[in-house]
């Protein structure tokens, strides 16, 4: 059994630029990426749902998400 490591996205960044750091870190051999819910504009489910349609073996989740603004 070996080591599941997962990574936070950067915050604040544009959806292309999330989805790239997304990329990266499955080349890189990690786990899975949770993708921060910024109240900059940039939508978290659609981020994470464009970066699904370009992976193929990465866990992808929201990973924080305020619920008072969403």
């Amino acid at each position: 059994m070996g080591v599941k490591v997962d990574i936070r996205g950067p915050v604040g960044r544009r959806i292309p630029e999330v989805v790239e750091f997304v990329l990266r870190c499955e080349e890189a051999g990690f786990h899975g990426v949770g993708v921060h819910d910024h109240h900059s504009g940039t939508d978290v489910y659609v981020t994470l749902a464009l970066a699904a349609s370009r992976t193929s073996d990465l866990t992808l989740y929201p990973a924080t998400s305020n619920t008072i603004t969403r």
